[in-house]
């Protein structure tokens, strides 16, 4: 019920000494944003004056502000931006819009901007996954909003577009008859106020936010001597690591080594080649992380997660069929060693130069694309003091050098790692074939997991029946297993693999479902 006072206020509505509430942070923090308050919009009460101090941990005042609330959601602007080292906040509650009244604090938040309500116009969520990652596809919120007091100006140096930033973190939730369902965490990716009252945001989940970091990538076998070994859990970890981002994993993808190459690139390339070899996806639906599941075929559903009939669906649906996959050929790997003999003054055979040429102070990345590199030799000449990380070595598919003393420096590979490409071809029985896919790309596709895996994908690519329908106010998302009834007394059992909802019309979804007939 929130944060109640003992004590009620006078006739006048003032408190004979003000209520305090002290919040102690686990750590020093700087706050850039505002201060947001939630009073009792249901009885219309709310508290007329407040105060409030940040503290440092030495418990010294840094600076405070008075506020005068004259509504039951209000936004305190900060008395500077930013306010840093911040340990304690102290605030003072001095008085209630009504007499005899209990203060009654339902939420507050810090660094915070709420929209809810009638400030919210339009609000549209697309939400979608590709079951077995051939694709790493991500949700996206677009949100219209209103402000009948001008909030929304440019210009203003204090008002509500000034606190907006690139990648700021938003929770989208729907309230519907009382219950709030969380939608998920979005990113700010774009926004834009034609006017002071009108404000258009377009926002990214997680999985977008996977696009920028480099994950340095690396080379792991199950086969030859002297290279690393990884496994998906600990791999994935270092991917996720290297986008900053939480995430969950099923623990039936933990545990699994991996065998081949991730070349320099960005975290997302990364994540969805694991996958891709896992037989796995990612979502960020309804959650404020990336979840890692395994995926399944539709003719594996024992108990489906919902069962959709006539009385649940909208008069909005269709059914469609995508076209007969005849064959699939799936190219895997396999690696050698080429080794390399010496030739007398500083040269081998298989000798190949990746840098020659001046050195600047600082850290930087070497990229052996496509080369994967086996033995590392500096030749003489060189003037700069570097030295070479140990694990870039043994990764075989970059080098991270450290310069202490800038000068030229030079660096040549004397031997190297060669991948060979097989395809793997499934076909259907009987039937001629004019309709192949084919996947090139899998960098762990190899000779330990090709054939599981393309039967897998051959069978998923035969789930050609896409459910579309209405729903209103539903909990499903992507993912979820279901069976919804069709046309001619028919089913479909499959597995929901995108949503558009249409938040603030009503919680309007239009979902499709891919799987196969009953």
């Amino acid at each position: 019920i929130g944060f109640v006072s003992d004590v009620i206020s006078d006739v006048n509505g003032d408190f004979s000494s003000p209520i305090l509430l002290t919040i102690t942070l686990n750590t020093t923090y700087t706050f850039e944003q505002l201060t947001r308050f939630s009073f009792s919009e249901i009885s219309g009460d709310y508290c007329t004056e407040l105060k409030v101090e940040y503290r440092n941990a030495s418990d010294v005042l840094i600076d405070d502000q008075t506020y005068f609330p004259t509504t039951y959601e209000y936004r305190a602007e900060l008395p500077a931006k930013p306010i840093a080292s911040v340990k304690y906040i102290r605030v003072y509650f001095y008085s209630t819009n009504r007499p005899y009244r209990h203060l009654r604090l339902l939420d507050i938040g810090f660094d915070d901007i709420l929209f809810r309500g009638s400030e919210i116009k339009s609000a549209t969520i697309v939400e979608e996954i590709s079951r077995y990652s051939t694709e790493l596809k991500s949700n996206t919120l677009n949100v219209s909003l209103f402000s009948p007091t001008g909030e929304f100006s440019v210009v203003s140096t204090t008002g509500m577009f000034s606190g907006l930033e690139e990648n700021q973190p938003a929770d989208m939730y729907e309230e519907i008859d009382g219950v709030t369902n969380y939608m998920g965490r979005f990113y700010l990716d774009k926004f834009d106020s034609p006017t002071p009252n009108k404000m258009d945001l377009s926002l990214k989940d997680g999985i977008t936010l996977l696009d920028k970091p480099k994950y340095l990538g690396g080379f792991w076998n199950f086969d030859l001597i002297g290279t690393e070994e990884i496994y998906s859990d600990d791999l994935i970890a270092e991917i996720m690591s290297a986008a900053g981002l939480n995430y969950e994993i099923d623990a039936e993808l933990e545990n699994i080594q991996m065998d081949g190459v991730l070349y320099v690139g960005s975290c997302r390339k990364a994540l969805q080649q694991v996958l891709f070899a896992l037989g796995a996806y990612a979502t960020c639906s309804r959650s404020n992380k990336v979840l890692i599941h395994k995926a399944k075929l539709s003719t594996d559903i024992v108990t489906p997660d919902y069962e959709l009939d006539a009385t649940q669906k909208g008069i909005l649906q269709s059914v469609e069929l995508k076209a007969l996959i005849t064959s699939l050929d799936l190219f895997y790997s396999e690696y050698i060693v080429e080794e390399s003999a010496y030739l007398g003054d500083g040269n081998y055979t298989n000798i190949k130069k990746i840098f020659d040429g001046s050195l600047a102070l600082g850290t930087h990345v070497i990229d052996l694309y496509p080369d994967i590199g086996y033995n590392f030799i500096t030749s003489g000449g060189a003037t700069a003091v570097v030295t070479i990380n140990s694990t870039s070595i043994a990764r075989g598919t970059y080098l991270l050098v450290t310069c202490t003393t800038a000068g030229t420096w030079n660096q040549s590979i004397f031997g190297f790692v060669r991948g060979k490409k097989w395809a793997y071809t499934v076909s259907l029985a009987g039937v001629t074939d004019k309709n192949k896919v084919t996947i090139k790309d899998g960098e762990f596709i190899s000779v330990h997991n090709y054939s599981n895996l393309a039967d897998e994908l051959f069978d998923y690519l035969q789930e050609r029946y896409v459910k579309k329908t209405r729903l209103y106010a539903t909990p499903i998302k992507p993912g979820d297993s279901v069976v919804v009834d069709t046309y001619d007394g028919k089913q479909i059992q499959g597995y929901v693999e995108k949503v558009s909802t249409n938040l603030a019309g009503g919680f309007i979804s239009d979902v499709e479902i891919v799987g196969v007939l009953l």
